[in-house]
């Protein structure tokens, strides 16, 4: 496109070089003839070289830079210097070819040499002033392309500025996402502490239940261990009443010693009485074991509520981890790399504007009015290079801010990517802590559902007790009746056959009291079991809980 504009002021330069010669130098060849005759006046060549140097002069200070006069009063020297070219003209053609043979014989040898030699000065300064129009002609089209090149570079800057406004604040909303994140990120961290704080407190008010349900399942089994010695007693005694029972079955008649009779009901009774005593302390340990059980149960349902909270809120937690990721990853992959703009000057056009010239200097003359043309053009272009110079400065300075703030918000932005990637690996330490926590929660499930289902086995184990407990109380009261019956009788009981009676029907009795004792023993044989079971689990969970304590500390 410069070369274009190039050609086209070299061809305008052409037409206003060919219109100069066709009014200003018709007879130019006439001016200097071999013989000397048709040279003119001293005056009107003096006067043309002078003129003719004078605007040279002004012309090249005015290329130098250094000329103070305005455009105004180049355009006039170059009036008055075309008034003073045809002024002359009209001098020659007014002469007429009459006059010439005897002005020649007057002009001196010495002024014909003068006029000469001011010819040959006038063909110089004619030559001066071509090379001088070829280098405004140059000149120019250097500013114009530096110019037109200066508007495209304020054009490419202009969208390059655009472009780091667009860059700046996409820059900027990606800080202000990331800040909004962080803040988000932030405000997660401290609920997530919150809940840990809750969660630990959770666990103490845990060790401290399960302290306490230790120390009662012991108190427990030294209850059962002792209505297990004492259900041992009874059953020595019960063995020695049928021991006593079998020997009076086999005496040939009924015992007659009545105060034998009544010591051993009295004996019988003390007995009775005593286990009686022994069955109210056991049943009311087991109602204790069962109220003990009954708070468990509902502390091991509050608790899987709350976990189930937890379990909850890491889910939403871990939900939007995941949308915060797969955003920034479109935007990381949306994005573009940065890279600097540099504009870069055309290759050096100089050489090319040296042949130009030269070109120009071989090829064109150019009127006088053309050099006040293209000096006045030049000025204007040249201010106009200036102005957009300035501009481009002004763009160079603001794009200079702009890459400064850009670069600002990309190392904050790097800061917060860089502070969301720490974020991000302690929340994936945490998510892994978690997902142990969830693993270790789902096998706690089990064992709480394996437990209540204990505590159901527990509670049938002692309403069947507690229903064989009444059938025996039923049987010693029976035999109770029985054994008062037999101490008030006044003498000795002579009908052998009902004294049989009785003797089986306490036989019968004591063989299902006996049936009653090894059922309860069985029964009291498997609670024990239960409660082995029941402290085992207490132990682990308490080590579970202490490693979930530990685990929840360390993070």
């Amino acid at each position: 496109m410069v070369d274009n504009e190039k050609r086209e002021n070299l061809a305008n330069a052409r037409r206003k070089l060919k219109k100069f010669r066709d009014q200003h130098l018709p007879n130019g060849s006439d001016d200097h003839s071999t013989n000397g005759t048709s040279i003119e006046s001293p005056i009107d060549y003096n006067t043309i070289p002078q003129n003719v140097t004078a605007f040279v002069n002004e012309q090249q200070t005015t290329l130098n830079g250094v000329s103070t006069s305005p455009i105004i009063n180049l355009e006039e020297q170059n009036r008055q210097h075309n008034l003073s070219i045809e002024k002359q003209k009209q001098q020659r053609q007014s002469s007429g070819g009459s006059n010439v043979s005897g002005r020649s014989s007057q002009i001196p040898g010495n002024t014909e040499e003068k006029l000469r030699r001011d010819a040959e000065n006038l063909q110089e300064q004619l030559e001066v002033h071509v090379q001088t129009i070829g280098v405004l002609v140059a000149e120019k089209t250097d500013v114009s392309a530096k110019l037109s090149q200066s508007f495209k570079q304020l054009e490419r800057k202009q969208g390059e500025m655009d472009e780091l406004y667009g860059r700046l604040k996409a820059s900027r909303e990606r800080v202000q996402e990331l800040e909004k994140q962080m803040q988000n990120s932030t405000s997660d961290v401290q609920k997530r502490e919150m809940a840990v704080k809750e969660f630990d407190k959770e666990n103490d008010r845990l060790k401290i239940e399960n302290i306490r349900h230790s120390q009662l399942i012991e108190d427990l089994k030294q209850n059962i261990n002792e209505l297990n010695e004492k259900l041992h007693n009874r059953q020595n005694t019960i063995d020695q009443l049928n021991i006593e029972l079998e020997q009076f079955k086999k005496q040939p008649q009924i015992i007659n010693d009545t105060s034998m009779t009544e010591q051993q009901i009295t004996e019988l009774q003390q007995t009775i009485t005593f286990k009686n005593n022994q069955i109210e302390e056991f049943l009311s340990s087991i109602s204790r074991m069962r109220t003990d059980n009954d708070q468990y149960q509902q502390y091991n349902t509050n608790m899987q509520h709350h976990i189930q909270e937890l379990n909850d809120q890491e889910q939403n937690r871990q939900h939007n981890l995941s949308i915060e990721k797969q955003k920034q990853q479109r935007q990381s992959s949306g994005g573009s790399n940065v890279s600097g703009r540099s504009s870069q000057i055309p290759g050096n056009t100089e050489e090319k504007l040296r042949r130009d010239a030269e070109n120009l200097q071989e090829q064109l003359e150019v009127h006088v009015q053309t050099i006040g043309v293209l000096v006045a053009e030049k000025t204007d272009v040249s201010a106009k290079l200036s102005q957009s110079f300035k501009q481009l400065e002004r763009k160079q300075g603001e794009m200079d801010e702009l890459y400064g703030r850009l670069k600002a918000s990309r190392e904050r932005v790097q800061e917060l990517e860089k502070q969301m990637q720490n974020s991000t690996s302690d929340v994936q330490k945490r998510e892994m802590a978690v997902k142990e926590f969830d693993k270790e929660n789902d096998r706690l499930k089990i064992e709480n559902i394996r437990h209540s289902q204990l505590i159901e086995d527990l509670k049938q184990n002692i309403n069947e007790l507690n229903e064989k407990l009444h059938n025996r109380q039923n049987t010693i009261d029976q035999l109770n009746i029985e054994l008062e019956q037999f101490k008030k009788q006044p003498q000795t009981i002579n009908d052998t056959s009902q004294a049989e009676q009785q003797i089986t029907e306490l036989q019968q009795t004591i063989t299902f009291k006996n049936n009653q004792i090894e059922e309860f023993l069985s029964s009291i044989s498997r609670m024990r079991t239960d409660n082995d079971q029941y402290q085992q689990y207490n132990t682990n969970m308490q080590h579970h809980i202490q490693e979930l304590n530990d685990q929840v500390k360390y993070f």
